[in-house]
């Protein structure tokens, strides 16, 4: 047998080492091309809360929210909420977090301060809240209504005086100088009597009468 035959193949066989040779290639050079490619984008569950709760505020009225979809696979997404405007007395925490600039912890503080008071008669009061940036104020301002009704008010002339120095417009020293006048003058019968106490000036005095009651 001539050496040639040994080195000729059919048809098949040539198919099939053209074959093998390609999965070879492919076996050899695939895992490169593959280490290239970005990876996926990860949603862990801190990246996530974070999401949920970053905030971005702007003066066009709207709220943006980033949050991820639904099963927490894909890059996240922005949405924006419109603020309606709302009565400063009946809002609750919610739609104080709905407001531009403000978080769970500073709307928690504002209806507190609402509570100690006794109601708002003026929207500038909410400016007064602890950690309420005046850049913000600002910009929520146009959001606000503010009706005065129902305010809480503090008889004078029975408060105690723990009653007198939970409000938030009432010092310790001008509580006591009430229930000292009280107890020398007798009771107060006009806004002018309160003036006669050397501790309470004419601002104090009108930041305060939207709630006593001279009863």
């Amino acid at each position: 047998m001539k050496a040639k035959e040994y080195l000729t193949f059919t048809k098949r066989e040539r198919n099939g080492i053209l074959t093998l040779l390609g999965i070879m290639v492919i076996v050899i050079f695939a895992p490169k091309y593959i280490c290239r490619s970005p990876p996926a984008e990860r949603i862990t569950a801190v990246n996530f809360e974070k999401g949920v709760y970053e905030i971005k505020a702007d003066t066009s009225g709207t709220k943006t929210q980033l949050y991820s979809n639904h099963n927490r696979t894909g890059p996240a997404k922005y949405v924006k909420k419109k603020v309606e405007p709302f009565d400063i007395n009946r809002g609750d925490t919610t739609a104080f977090i709905a407001l531009p600039g403000i978080g769970s912890k500073l709307a928690l503080r504002i209806v507190t301060f609402r509570d100690k008071l006794g109601g708002f008669y003026n929207v500038s009061q909410l400016s007064e809240v602890y950690g309420l940036k005046d850049s913000v104020f600002q910009i929520i301002k146009p959001f606000l209504r503010c009706h005065g009704e129902g305010v809480r008010k503090i008889e004078i002339n029975k408060a105690g005086k723990d009653e007198l120095k939970n409000h938030p417009y009432i010092r310790w020293s001008i509580a006591d100088a009430i229930i000292a006048y009280r107890d020398q003058h007798g009771s107060f019968t006009s806004p002018q009597d309160i003036l006669k106490i050397e501790s309470v000036d004419a601002e104090s005095l009108e930041k305060l009468l939207p709630y006593i009651s001279f009863k």
